[in-house]
């Protein structure tokens, strides 16, 4: 390899590279590392062993995504004990496949077991780059939950793409940036419904804030009448291309109202336009691109949203910097709560930790991905 991918690498650590190996290699490589590991440690109350609870396996085709995604997996493996397989395709490259292995004792917090966690980083270059499956799968530790982290829009029909799913209990992807993200992503959580499998969501689990807010704007009594009144609802956001999050954003609160499609969210680079239903009452929502006045907050690239209902107007708006947004009802004219909300955003690292905690599927998630997909068909 060019330079090392692993990140997990301490004083502590034992590690192993080779530039041209095959899965034997690194199967032996690895019962060599955890040989070197309890001999070093002993066999006393601290003593070495191999009790990782998950596999994590990540995908990309980009040199510094999987880094980052090294240095990641490294820390992850201290709060979730893990086997970690980085996976890097180089079509272009004469066939060969590099690999580094790397493992360190893990001190499980409030006891002094270790558990021996492991990155195994592989580089699949030439024919190797479409033989992912068959490097992975003897790899992985039998009978744990395998988690597949998919970086960039997936191939979602490619037989690479197909045989992870089958492996995982949960994929993970980040719809922000999918050509057609809403369709896509109604297949596929019918299809990892099929297989027992979960589809997760970067994107939606960023939005976890700002849907609590909203929530929050009709937690009052006085204000749930509202909610049956709601005519518009416009979104500003500081993304490029298509306003994934802002359209994730509307379909969650259209699935909770119970909300139909009346005319599918269509617009241009800076501006894009639909509706809702609710029996005979149409909702109308905009989406705006407004960085000079709405800066997105480092929590995700929405800026601003306005529900307006009646007499009351329901307003959410990124402080400059995204530090904090602010919540703010007028009913009548007059500002009845006006607050300022610190705006915690949640790392990577917090997101993905947060999905390797549970298996079970996200059914609010699933049903505004169904209705987003007519919204944006």
């Amino acid at each position: 390899m060019a330079r090392a991918l692993s990140n997990i690498a301490s004083p502590d650590s034992l590690t192993w590279i080779s530039n041209s190996t095959d899965v034997p290699g690194i199967l032996k490589a690895l019962e060599q590392l955890h040989h070197e590991a309890r001999r070093d440690n002993g066999d006393g109350p601290g003593a070495v062993t191999e009790a990782a609870a998950i596999n994590l396996i990540v995908y990309s085709r980009d040199r510094d995504q999987l880094t980052e995604a090294a240095a990641l997996t490294a820390e992850l493996s201290r709060r979730h004990p893990s086997r970690s397989i980085l996976f890097q395709p180089v079509e272009d490259a004469a066939d060969s496949l590099a690999a580094e292995v790397t493992a360190v004792a893990v001190v499980i917090p409030g006891t002094a077991r270790q558990v021996c966690c492991e990155e195994i980083a592989v580089i699949g270059n030439g024919s190797f780059s479409e033989q992912m499956h068959s490097i992975v799968q003897p790899l992985l530790i039998p009978d744990i939950p395998t988690f597949v982290w998919w970086r960039g829009e997936p191939p979602f029909e490619s037989e690479t793409y197909r045989r992870m799913r089958r492996l995982a209990a949960r994929m993970i992807v980040d719809s922000v940036g999918f050509r057609q993200a809403f369709g896509e992503l109604a297949t596929e959580i019918r299809l990892c419904q099929e297989m027992r499998c979960v589809l997760s969501d970067l994107a939606w689990r960023r939005l976890e804030t700002w849907r609590d807010l909203i929530a929050q704007f009709f937690d009052p009594p006085d204000m749930r009448p509202y909610l049956d009144q709601i005519e518009s609802v416009h979104v500003h956001t500081d993304g490029h291309g298509y306003p994934t999050e802002a359209v994730l954003l509307l379909s969650w609160l259209g699935s909770r109202l119970g909300w139909s499609i009346h005319e599918p969210i269509r617009g241009s680079q800076v501006s894009w336009r639909g509706s809702f239903t609710d029996g005979s009452r149409v909702i109308d929502c905009l989406v705006l691109h407004v960085p000079a006045v709405s800066p997105a907050t480092a929590l995700t690239d929405l800026g601003e949203i306005r529900i307006n209902a009646g007499s009351a107007h329901f307003w959410l708006s990124s402080s400059p910097g995204g530090a904090s947004v602010i919540f703010r009802i007028d009913v009548g004219g007059r500002a009845i709560a006006e607050s300022s909300i610190g705006l915690n955003a949640p790392s990577l690292l917090q997101l993905l930790s947060s999905e390797l905690e549970s298996l079970h599927g996200d059914r609010v998630y699933e049903e505004a991905v169904l209705l987003g997909a007519g919204a944006a068909r």
